[in-house]
C-alpha cells in the first residue's frame, strides 16, 4: 500500500452560526445552526449533507 494516493474524493462546505440574546439579567437565549454540504468530486451527492438547528434557554436562579 505504500505510495497509494491518499487524497479525499469528498468536497464541500461546513458552516457553524450562532446568535445569542439576553432577555433580562436571568434569562438568555442561544440559537445555533450547523450546515454541512458534502459532494463527491465527480458531482455525486454523498448523502451526508445535513442542517442541524438548536435553541437553548439559560435561566439563572
Amino acid at each position: 500500500m505504500a505510495g497509494d494516493d491518499m487524497t479525499s474524493s469528498v468536497a464541500g462546505s461546513k458552516i457553524i452560526a450562532a446568535l445569542a440574546y439576553k432577555y433580562n439579567k436571568n434569562i438568555s437565549f442561544i440559537g445555533s445552526g450547523k450546515f454541512i454540504n458534502e459532494q463527491n468530486t465527480n458531482d455525486g451527492d454523498t448523502g451526508q449533507s445535513k442542517n442541524v438547528y438548536m435553541l437553548t434557554t439559560e435561566v439563572k436562579w
